[in-house]
């Protein structure tokens, strides 16, 4: 986001993937685990250089990333850079995704025939329960 203002940026490419771990597991079980393991999910640093960073009480899971789909979540966070108020209106955002099977690079979509050879999606990897909500409505 500085780059843009202060370096001349003026392209950010947004590349996720199949495959991901990210999509293997839901954020709430993996949230539950860390609890049973005496961490305290609710108060934890973020960032131990900026102890003032802190998430809101149940943000936790929503604050690890996990997703339902590659795409989507492409498509989302393409969309928030462009919404971001730290990158320039005139930035160019992108969102590919890498298919680790094919090894190529294509444009999000929601085709089913255009991901009919990837694992872009939770369910592949066996996990039936939705992510916490991370995106608004």
């Amino acid at each position: 986001m500085l780059t843009c203002n202060f370096f001349g940026t003026t392209e950010i490419v947004i590349v996720q993937h199949t495959q991901c771990g990210m999509l293997s597991a839901n954020a709430a079980d993996l949230e539950r685990r860390l609890r049973d393991k005496g961490i305290d999910t609710d108060n934890i640093a973020l960032d131990p250089t900026l102890p003032e960073q802190t998430l809101a009480s149940g943000a936790f899971s929503k604050w690890i990333g996990m997703m339902d789909d590659v795409d989507e979540a492409c498509m989302r966070t393409v969309q928030a850079f462009k919404d971001h108020p730290l990158i320039p209106a005139d930035t160019v955002v992108s969102g590919w995704i890498w298919e680790v099977e094919t090894r190529r690079l294509r444009p999000p979509t929601f085709d089913a025939e255009k991901r009919a050879r990837t694992d872009a999606t939770a369910a592949q990897f066996g996990v039936a329960e939705k992510q916490p909500a991370r995106w608004g409505a």
